[in-house]
């Protein structure tokens, strides 16, 4: 995602294990092929994602020992389900379409599960709810419904906010680095 390109990872080059003492692995060769492209008869339905790049770009890869447990599943699911769309893309873009929007839909999920509890979203999203738990329960039942329905709730804001925010955090490094 962060290259624009489509990435995937390859066979094993080289092992390391206790039966060699060579620091650098030893050298395995594979009869795995590598990824096709199905190009149609009116060329690639995303163009841009073939190309050379720079690989320097993927320094903030250093970043990612900062991540909670949480955050990493969500990164991982998002990022697996990216790079599957790119590739799928040529041959069933219907498919790759649902799977880039559930890329997003994924990293917006614990986008917004990081911005408020689950308490202040489910009371700003379905305030006459939240009241009537409250006169029949009180703060406990709340904690108890807000867990089984706060992910379902306000999907397409969660989805709309978390869009929202990132394309404001690309333009303002844009600005910052003067490509904006």
């Amino acid at each position: 995602m962060k290259l624009g390109i489509r990435l995937k990872a390859g066979a094993i080059t080289r092992r390391y294990d206790a039966r060699s003492d060579d620091k650098f692995g030893t050298p395995r060769s594979t009869r795995e092929k590598k990824p096709k492209i199905d190009i149609g008869i009116r060329g690639t339905v995303l163009p841009g994602v073939v190309k050379t790049v720079n690989i320097s770009a993927l320094g903030d890869l250093y970043a990612l020992h900062g991540l909670s447990e949480e955050q990493y599943i969500a990164l991982v699911r998002a990022s697996r389900m990216y790079q599957d769309a790119l590739w799928i893309a040529e041959s069933e873009p219907a498919l790759a379409w649902l799977m880039f929007v559930s890329s997003l839909e994924t990293a917006a999920n614990q986008w917004s599960s990081e911005q408020d509890t689950p308490a202040e979203r489910l009371k700003a999203l379905k305030p006459k709810l939240t009241d009537m738990l409250l006169e029949s329960g009180g703060d406990e039942l709340i904690k108890k419904v807000e867990n089984e329905i706060i992910h379902s709730l306000g999907a397409t804001t969660k989805f709309i906010n978390f869009v929202y925010n990132l394309r404001q955090a690309r333009q303002k490094r844009g600005r910052s680095s003067g490509l904006g």
